[in-house]
């Protein structure tokens, strides 16, 4: 798919696979429509030539590096409906300057902690409270913290 410059995903798609547009380099625009509720992982990553995308308000889940490696991607707008983002899912956005949340609810970065005993491994959940109210400051919370997952209260 690398020629691919643009999609429209016809109206009957409720959920966009696993790697569906992967490594699409050459795609600039994308037409996601209201019947869409998933992201599936890997889905839209590497498209490097991405410099937009619009999320309708039926996306529930953007699934883990969904849109990594879309390095013109320069801002996002998250809507109301999304209550989870996967890890990764914006890493190597590296002209991603703005996320804009449409819903400025509680969100919470979680991630694994490692403890390492000898031959045994801790593996510890935890939970941070973040803001989104600020765009850049969000650019930078979710194109940084790897291996954490986001989910809205």
């Amino acid at each position: 798919c690398s020629s691919l410059t643009s999609i429209e995903i016809p109206d009957s798609v409720t959920s966009i696979g696993s790697s569906a547009f992967e490594d699409c380099s050459s795609l600039t625009s994308i037409e996601i429509p209201d019947s869409v509720t998933s992201i599936h992982y890997y889905t839209f990553s590497g498209c490097s030539s991405l410099t937009s995308i619009k999320i309708p308000e039926s996306v529930t889940y953007i699934g883990e590096y969904a849109f990594s490696g879309c390095s013109s991607l320069t801002s996002i707008e998250i809507p109301e409906s999304v209550t989870y983002i996967g890890e990764y899912a914006f890493s190597g956005c590296s002209s991603l300057t703005s996320i804009i949340f449409k819903d400025t609810s509680t969100w919470y970065r979680n991630y694994r902690e490692y403890h390492y005993y000898g031959v045994t491994v801790d593996v510890i959940i935890k939970s941070v409270i973040i803001s989104v109210t600020d765009p850049s400051t969000n650019a930078i919370n979710f194109t940084s913290n790897y291996q954490s997952w986001f989910e809205k209260d």
